[in-house]
């Protein structure tokens, strides 16, 4: 078995501004996922909330204001605001605007159309099974493509961003721990 021995690294002067850089690269990053907290999320913008509870409702609308502890929220549903305090918030999202499902449509479209060519084609009673199998696959899985990226492309969703919602002493609850540890030896 062998063993290992540990050699201390040793930095010159010429590598202290380099380090410096990066020390503080890594000081800056915990502040600039802070920015992009609930404090970045603009009014007006649509968003969905979801609350805590036995069911977990969701209210999705427009953010009409922001207060320290709480969500003013014009829902989809209604034009009554409604007044969330943040610690009754599971979790925030903001859209990112809507997209189409083209295709996701086209594939599912074609997975369910070329295998009824498949079949159709295998139980014919032709000369040619295996070119009936390879067109009649070719051909509904196309047209099943063609009408589930005509279905998709109609049927738009939601893109959701998440927003990290401030915990206890303005941590960021579902964030990102930044844990850095440098020893430096100047000299012999």
């Amino acid at each position: 078995m062998s063993t290992y021995r540990m050699v201390p690294l040793r930095y010159s002067s010429s590598h202290l501004p380099f380090m410096s850089v990066w020390l503080l690269l890594l000081l800056a990053v915990p502040c600039l996922l802070q920015a992009q907290g609930i404090e970045s999320v603009r009014t007006g913008a649509r968003v969905r909330v979801s609350l805590e509870g036995p069911h977990h409702p969701r209210v999705t609308g427009a953010l009409l204001a922001r207060d320290d502890d709480s969500l003013r929220v014009r829902p989809d549903t209604g034009l009554s605001v409604k007044a969330i305090a943040l610690e009754h918030v599971r979790g925030l999202e903001v859209s990112a605007g809507r997209k189409s499902s083209a295709g996701s449509g086209a594939l599912i479209g074609f997975l369910v159309g070329a295998p009824a060519g498949v079949i159709s084609g295998a139980t014919c009673d032709c000369g040619n099974r295996a070119g009936a199998v390879v067109v009649l696959g070719a051909i509904t899985g196309g047209l099943g493509a063609g009408l589930g990226a005509i279905i998709g492309a109609v049927e738009k969703h939601d893109v959701w961003r998440v927003v990290p919602l401030p915990g206890p002493r303005g941590q960021v609850a579902d964030g990102i721990q930044v844990s850095a540890r440098m020893r430096v030896r100047l000299g012999r």
